[in-house]
């Protein structure tokens, strides 16, 4: 996909910050970090969503970034937490469509605010058994 900067990274048209890479992903510091040490975990073959990914490659993603998670913590980068992240489209907030896993260091008061600040009101709860038998029937 020759307009996605991610794979522009893969291609070494672009420079980036790798920290890792194996034979199906690589791992990078993001250029617009929330927080220090703030990683992406990149699936080598393009693939714009999470969802696109086989099996396979998605417990790799979420393994990879494990184990970068524990590399954070083993260093001297102030992490006393972590959010991991997917976001599924561009309503989900994603910016670039090949599916990507956000790794951000957390710490006490650090004022990083991630996704709505909004939960699902009483009503709304209500059908949620609803939500969920459609969720069951779907699962392949």
């Amino acid at each position: 996909m020759n307009s996605c900067i991610i794979c522009k990274i893969l291609n070494n048209e672009i420079p980036s910050h790798k920290v890792y890479e194996d034979q199906h992903n690589i791992a990078f510091l993001d250029i617009f970090p929330y927080s220090q040490g703030h990683t992406l975990i990149v699936p080598k073959r393009h693939c714009a969503n999470f969802s696109d990914l086989t099996d396979d490659e998605a417990s790799r993603l979420i393994i990879t970034g494990k184990k970068i998670l524990n590399a954070i913590h083993d260093t001297d980068i102030l992490s006393q937490g972590a959010n991991l992240l997917l976001n599924e489209n561009e309503v989900a907030g994603q910016e670039i469509m090949h599916a990507h896993l956000h790794i951000i260091p957390r710490n006490p008061g650090d004022s990083i605010k991630l996704g709505a600040s909004s939960r699902l009101n009483q009503n709304q709860q209500q059908d949620l058994k609803k939500v969920c038998d459609k969720i069951i029937s779907t699962i392949r």
